[in-house]
């Protein structure tokens, strides 16, 4: 193999780490099911309490002290029981549309879970007369009728998470098993590549143009590399399998960029000398010259 070859090669493979990883994550990705947005799931439950309104304001306006209660001031909580964990309750997420999750409520409805049916009246509101949180449950005061408006809702809601949960915690396995495989076989990929270059960069470097670009290319990419593997040592959850591989990694390729730092600097310094005090055979120092 001629040294042209042999530094194609090796920049290929340099550059080939990267793009193999890219190409194993589009494809993995491109099998995974889909699964439907929570996001939208908001935007369904929404748009269901917006454009029924009307029927919770009838509602309202059947229980004292309720009567006069806008509805358009109400934030919705709407919680469900997931059938992974049927001993827990968990609510989805509608600040969004209600302001942010700090800003406070005036009103707050709860659809579904342990306190069903309550409507608090926020008492820390500056719109409110109350000092103290007032809660008026609806679920007792007005059940079949509160029911029937709020049945499409939980229905929306439980549905969702029945048919979507367990598909994203079967996802969620498959993607934790795949990225410990990527970056196993990444580490594995750049380990061949540097131990390659460990071997051959003498015969890959020259002071040409193209082999300066290709020495500060080689330099950059090693501080990149250093970087990620650095980031690597330092998380919380490394198992010690892939942290050694990190730290022999980190090592050989500290060790080649030094030997490749010292190639570079010395080499020129040496040859220099060689031309300047012209040292052995006439012809000497032109042989080294066109050579490096």
């Amino acid at each position: 193999m001629s040294i042209t070859e042999m530094k194609k090669e090796l920049v290929n493979d340099i550059k080939g780490v990267d793009i193999e990883i890219a190409t194993l994550r589009r494809r993995f990705h491109a099998k995974i099911p889909d699964i439907k947005p929570q996001e939208v799931l908001h935007d369904e439950v929404v748009d269901y309490i917006y454009e029924h309104n009307d029927k919770l304001q009838q509602i309202l306006n059947k229980i004292k002290g309720l009567e006069n209660i806008d509805v358009t001031d109400i934030k919705t909580e709407c919680w469900f029981r997931s059938n992974l964990d049927n001993k827990d309750y968990y609510t989805i997420d509608l600040d969004d549309y209600y302001g942010g999750a700090y800003q406070g409520y005036r009103y707050k409805l709860i659809i579904g879970g342990e306190n069903h049916g309550n409507l608090v009246v926020n008492g820390y509101h500056e719109d409110n007369v109350n000092d103290f949180d007032m809660v008026y449950d609806l679920g007792i005061s007005v059940s079949g009728e509160y029911d029937a408006y709020t049945h499409n809702i939980r229905t929306m809601v439980q549905k969702y998470f029945n048919d979507w949960e367990p598909l994203e915690e079967e996802n969620n396995i498959k993607i934790a098993a795949f990225n410990k495989y990527i970056r196993n076989h990444r580490i594995k990929m750049v380990t061949d590549v540097y131990k390659k270059l460990a071997k051959n960069y003498s015969y890959i470097l020259d002071y040409s143009d193209g082999g300066r670009e290709l020495y500060m290319v080689l330099m950059r990419h090693s501080d990149v590399l250093l970087t990620d593997i650095n980031r690597e040592l330092n998380g919380v959850d490394v198992d010690h399998e892939y942290f050694a591989i990190c730290r022999e990694l980190k090592e050989l390729i500290l060790k080649v960029k030094a030997d490749i730092c010292e190639w570079y600097k010395n080499v020129d310094k040496y040859v220099d000398n060689i031309a300047v005090k012209n040292i052995g055979v006439p012809d000497m120092s032109h042989h080294i010259l066109s050579f490096v």
